[in-house]
C-alpha cells in the first residue's frame, strides 16, 4: 500500500520524499473529538478519513511533535492538530492527485467558537431532570440559510419546544396548535419499548394518576413520565398485553427444569436399554437360568410407599435393570426418584450369584448412602427371600446405623414384580420400610 498525504494540494507520498525530513501520521480514528478537529482542518468535501488515511508532517508545527533522538521516528503529541495547509485554488486540468482532493467551500468555524459550542453541549448533557441526569440529549435544531453546520453535527442548534424525556431522542411538535406531542425517533423506539416493558405496571400507571394533596388536584408533569407513557390510551393497552411475556413466570421455569430432569433420566434409561439389547445376543449362562425371570428392565407401576418410625412417610418411583454378559452372575442397578419432583433419591448396584446345584442366592450390594452389604437367601420358584449377613459402612455414615435388612422379590401371577424391604437400626427393631410394584418395560 502506497502511503500518501490526504491534504488538499499536497502531493507528498511515501517513497518520493526524504523519510528523514517528512513523516506520515494516521488520522486519530479512535479519538472522535480529535478526529473532528483534524477533519475540519483538512477541509475536504464529501470525504471521511479511515484507518488508511494519513497526513504528512509538513502540516504540523514544530511544537506538535515529541522530543526525540535523531535515529527515532517522529511522534505527534496527543493534542496535536494540523494547522499548515495551502488552500490556494489549483488548475484542475493538471491531473494527478490534486484533482481527487476537492476543497470544501463551506466556511469553517473558528476553533475557539467550536470549543465554546462543545462546552455548551457538555453542560446540556449534564443537566439534571426529575428522573436523573440526562446521559445523552438530541435536540431538534433549526438552521438558517447562512448558519450551515458543515460537520453535520447537533452543535449550536436553535432549540424549539421543551426538552425531550431522558435517554430518548426525537422532537416535540404542536398538535393542532394546542398541545405539544413528543415523537421518539426510530433509532431508540425499540430501546424505549424494552424499557417500558421492564418497568412495573404500577410505575407506568402512576405517571398519569392525579395526586390529591391538601384538597388540591394536580397532574404529574409529562416531562417526568416515561416517554411511552405519553402514548395514546388506545396503543398503551397493546403494550401492556405483551408485558407479561417479557419474563418467564416462576412456575414455567420450574416446569422446564422438571422436564429437563425427566429427559436426562429417559436418556440414561435409553442408553442402558441399548446396552441390554446388545447383551441379549450373549447366551445365558446355565448357572443363572433359574433367575431368568428377573432379566430385563422394570419400572414402578405406581409410586411405592416408604415409611419408618423415625422418618415421615414418603412416595417414590424406581427403575430396575437386570442384565448379564454370559458369566454366572446377574448385574443389577436400582434407581429411585421422588414421585413428584423426580429428584434422584436412593441408588443401589451390584451382582446376584447363585450356588451351583442349590437354591442358595447371594446379593452383593453397594448403596450411594455409603452402605455395602451381602444378602443371602433361598430361591423358591419365582420368589426370592434375602437377609443381610454382612454390613459395612463409611466411618462418617449417619446415625442411627442400619443393622439388618430383609428383602423379598416375587413375580406375581399378573406378570408384575413386587419388592418388600424391611430394616432394623440401632434403636428400632426389624420393621417394614419399602413396598413397591414394578411392571416390565423391556
Amino acid at each position: 500500500m502506497v502511503i500518501s498525504c490526504a491534504a488538499v494540494n499536497c502531493t507528498n507520498r511515501q517513497g518520493k520524499v526524504d523519510k528523514t525530513e517528512v513523516s506520515f501520521h494516521r488520522f486519530p480514528i479512535h479519538n472522535p473529538r480529535r478526529l473532528a478537529k483534524w477533519q475540519r482542518a483538512v477541509r475536504r468535501e464529501n470525504w471521511a478519513p479511515n484507518k488508511y488515511s494519513f497526513l504528512c508532517s509538513t502540516h504540523f508545527t514544530a511544537d506538535c511533535f515529541l522530543l526525540r533522538c535523531e535515529d527515532q521516528h517522529r511522534q505527534l503529541k496527543a493534542s496535536a492538530v494540523p494547522t499548515i495547509f495551502d488552500f490556494t485554488p489549483k488548475d484542475r486540468s493538471t491531473g494527478g492527485h490534486v484533482r481527487k482532493k476537492v476543497l470544501s467551500m463551506k466556511v469553517q468555524k473558528d476553533e475557539k467558537e467550536v470549543e465554546e459550542e462543545e462546552e455548551v453541549l457538555v453542560s446540556c448533557r449534564s443537566l439534571q431532570t426529575p428522573r436523573g441526569p440526562l446521559k445523552e440529549m438530541s435536540m431538534t435544531a433549526t438552521w438558517g440559510e447562512e448558519d450551515v453546520d458543515p460537520r453535520g453535527s447537533e452543535l449550536n442548534p436553535i432549540v424549539t419546544g421543551n426538552l425531550p424525556p431522558q435517554d430518548v431522542t426525537g422532537e416535540w411538535a404542536l398538535d393542532g396548535g394546542k398541545e405539544e406531542v413528543f415523537t421518539p425517533s426510530s433509532r431508540n423506539l425499540i430501546d424505549a419499548l424494552h424499557s417500558y416493558s421492564s418497568t412495573s405496571r404500577q410505575e407506568r400507571e402512576g405517571c398519569s394518576v392525579q395526586h390529591r394533596a391538601q384538597g388540591e388536584v394536580h397532574t404529574v408533569n409529562k416531562d417526568d413520565c416515561h416517554p411511552l407513557c405519553q402514548l395514546s390510551q388506545e396503543s398503551r393497552p397493546k403494550i401492556n398485553s405483551k408485558h407479561r411475556h417479557c419474563r418467564p413466570s416462576k412456575s414455567l421455569v420450574q416446569q422446564l427444569q422438571r422436564r429437563a430432569k425427566y429427559l436426562r433420566i429417559a436418556l440414561l434409561a435409553k442408553r442402558f436399554r441399548t446396552h441390554l439389547e446388545a447383551a441379549q445376543d450373549v447366551p445365558l449362562n446355565p448357572a443363572i437360568l433359574p433367575l431368568d425371570w428377573l432379566l430385563g428392565s422394570w419400572e414402578s407401576d405406581e409410586p411405592g410407599e416408604g415409611s419408618f418410625p423415625t422418618i415421615k412417610p414418603f412416595r417414590y418411583t424406581e427403575m430396575l435393570h437386570f442384565s448379564h454378559v454370559g458369566q454366572p452372575v446377574i448385574n443389577f442397578m436400582f434407581n429411585a426418584y421422588h414421585s413428584e419432583t423426580k429428584k434422584p433419591l436412593h441408588r443401589e448396584c451390584g451382582f446376584i450369584r447363585i450356588q451351583p446345584g442349590t437354591n442358595r442366592v447371594a446379593f452383593i450390594i453397594a448403596q450411594n448412602s455409603g452402605l455395602v452389604e451381602i444378602e443371602e437367601g433361598e430361591l423358591s420358584g419365582q420368589q426370592m427371600s434375602l437377609q443381610s449377613c454382612a454390613l459395612a459402612r463409611t466411618s462418617f455414615a449417619k446415625e442411627p446405623h442400619v443393622r439388618q435388612i430383609f428383602r423379598v422379590f416375587q413375580l406375581r401371577a399378573d406378570g408384575k414384580l413386587e419388592q418388600v424391604v424391611s430394616m432394623a437400626t440401632d434403636d428400632q427393631p426389624l420393621t417394614q420400610h419399602l413396598n413397591i410394584t414394578y411392571r416390565r418395560c423391556s
